[in-house]
């Protein structure tokens, strides 16, 4: 039937073949559509434009760099938008491969930096040739096996423990190859060797690569190489990855395919890539506001310093996240050294802007680790800890209103070495909104008793 009649659908069904000239075509319409779109959502929201080097390296930091000062939800809808492109260039590469006789597990590489775009290139050259042989197909059993099961955890077990290690005391890098390709290979391994012998129904493939991945977590917390918030943190994206793993490791048993161990080669390339270098991370400024019932040098003397925060800590901060405790300083003016203590410890904060009542700026020379880890071990000292998410400087700026109000603004600016930057991001820029927010209502309640005092 031809494509175009059988509709979208067509696009993501990795059943049967395609020619080169059908591929190259397709693939052309697919790129110029999703770069259109791109560029015109970038446009619009943040007058950038995207350039489609922009591309060349999705897992690194050179989107984020293109995309500095763009909203959040922005990257999240670009990586939305890219998923279902993703799958239909998978779906393509399989059956082009099928058309020019190759093994189907080349398509893999389509999923990994820079080696993707050589698939595509060999793709739209390779000549169509009969396949050398046929898959064996097994029938689905719906008997979940216990011992095939125990296998499977005990191979994600080994994978997480490995991955993990080697990302964090070898590569030293928190890269997206430890959060995308990491998840992936565990479920694509995990899902194989649960269906070697016998095939086993999606839904208890899908449980036994969940089993993996809380297994693989309680064994990082076990032998002390992740606390309990930076697992929970993790665990939305793994699992989605984990699942679409599962989906390829479970097909290549379905197939009884003989190519286990070069498809372990290129699960092996997509768990260990690395952030592919690219610039440093963006800075990445995170802005709070909130309105005060005084005037701004009543508000100015409670910014620059102030005692114990007697507000409870929310949740998030119960658990371990970092929290401001309280803020003294030393000196006046340009030069002076503000102290802002945390849980963890204290930021030092010399000051670089002092323009009283409206503005205090500040670097950050020195700061805290940012969090207590949930562990079963006191000691627990996790590698990104310390150097992924760093502050720069910060700053507030005091704007008067009418009737003796303040407009308190809070900024912190950051950088996060923690990939893929369009999952962290958010959950970075969530954290201290809280934290800001935390600080602005404590100077808010002192300014306005001060204020009521002097009244």
């Amino acid at each position: 039937m031809n494509p175009a009649a059988q509709g979208l659908a067509w696009l993501f069904d990795p059943r049967g073949t395609v020619t080169a000239r059908v591929y190259l075509r397709t693939g052309a319409m697919l790129v110029a559509l999703k770069y259109v779109v791109d560029a015109t959502l970038v446009w619009t929201i943040s007058h950038q434009l995207w350039q489609p080097s922009g591309y060349l390296a999705p897992l690194s930091g050179v989107r984020a760099a293109a995309l500095a000062g763009a909203p959040d939800w922005l990257l999240v809808v670009m990586g939305v938008w890219a998923a279902p492109f993703l799958m239909m260039g998978v779906s393509l590469s399989v059956r082009r491969l099928r058309d020019a006789g190759r093994a189907w597990w080349w398509a893999l590489l389509f999923v990994v930096p820079y080696a993707g775009y050589l698939l595509m290139a060999a793709l739209c050259l390779l000549p169509t040739r009969p396949a050398a042989g046929q898959f064996v197909v097994q029938p689905p059993v719906e008997e979940p096996s216990g011992r095939d099961a125990l296998v499977a955890v005990g191979l994600a077990f080994l994978i997480t423990i490995v991955s993990v290690a080697t990302h964090a005391f070898v590569m030293r890098s928190y890269s997206a190859g430890l959060f995308l390709g990491t998840p992936f290979s565990l479920g694509a391994v995990t899902a194989y060797f649960y269906n070697w012998k016998r095939l086993h129904s999606l839904r208890n493939t899908f449980w036994v690569v969940f089993l993996g991945i809380a297994g693989g977590s309680l064994a990082l917390l076990a032998i002390a190489l992740e606390g309990v918030i930076c697992i929970v943190m993790a665990a939305p994206l793994a699992l989605a990855i984990a699942w679409s793993g599962a989906l390829v490791g479970r097909e290549m048993a379905r197939r009884a395919s003989e190519d286990v161990i070069r498809v372990s080669g290129v699960l092996v390339l997509a768990t260990f890539a690395p952030g592919l270098g690219g610039p440093p991370p963006p800075l990445h400024e995170v802005v709070s506001v909130i309105e005060v019932n005084a005037p701004p040098d009543v508000v100015w003397q409670r910014v620059v310093a102030f005692g114990e925060l007697t507000e409870p800590p929310e949740l998030i901060f119960r658990l371990g996240v970092a929290y401001p405790v309280r803020a003294t300083i030393s000196g006046t003016g340009a030069g002076a050294v503000r102290r802002c203590e945390f849980s963890t410890g204290a930021f030092v904060e010399p000051i670089t802007v002092w323009d009283a009542p409206r503005r205090l700026a500040f670097d950050v020379v020195e700061q805290p680790r940012p969090l207590y880890e949930l562990s079963p071990y006191d000691s627990l000292r996790a590698p990104h800890l310390a150097g992924v998410l760093v502050s720069k400087r910060g700053e507030f700026r005091l704007v008067e209103l009418p009737g003796g109000r303040t407009r308190l603004e809070g900024s912190t600016w950051y950088t996060l070495a923690m990939g893929p930057l369009p999952y962290w991001r958010p959950i970075a820029d969530a954290i201290i909104h809280r934290i800001h927010l935390r600080v602005l209502r404590h100077v808010r309640g002192l300014a306005e008793a001060d204020g009521r005092s002097v009244s």
